[in-house]
């Protein structure tokens, strides 16, 4: 089906068009992309864009003279330079995030642990009594 169709029917029906971050999975726009933009080399050098990217506005931030000298290094807009700071700065949002994250359930498991002394949650349970489930043998 035609492009133009299908955002047509998803116009009319009320939905909403996924708002792409310029990933490579959730991209839309295949018609303007160049042949090899899926291959492995082309996937390679964007990854390394994006976390030199990444390092420079860790160190340096993302102000207009920052912009301005990455548009020149990377040879590429102003625009679209901003366009790359919005996803590198996304990206490194979701990272921590998710990082946070797994320290939660790291502290959970880690506190879940130490209060059933080692034993399986479903013996404690049934039993219901975590000290002596602690010290029974395991059947």
């Amino acid at each position: 089906m035609p492009r133009a169709l299908l955002r047509s029917i998803v116009l009319n029906n009320g939905w909403q068009l996924v708002d792409s971050d310029g990933s490579d999975a959730s991209e839309s726009d295949d018609d303007n992309r160049p042949k090899d933009y899926y291959s492995m080399g082309a996937r390679t050098r964007r990854a390394a864009e994006q976390r030199a990217v990444g390092a420079v506005i860790k160190e340096f931030g993302s102000g207009p003279s920052v912009v301005q000298a990455l548009a020149m290094n990377l040879q590429r807009s102003e625009a679209a330079v901003r366009r790359l700071l919005g996803l590198v700065q996304r990206r490194m949002r979701d990272m921590d995030a998710a990082w946070r994250g797994r320290r939660a359930t790291a502290a959970r498991s880690a506190a879940l642990e130490e209060l059933t002394e080692g034993q399986r949650l479903a013996t404690i349970m049934v039993g219901g009594d975590v000290g002596a489930a602690a010290r029974s043998p395991p059947a």
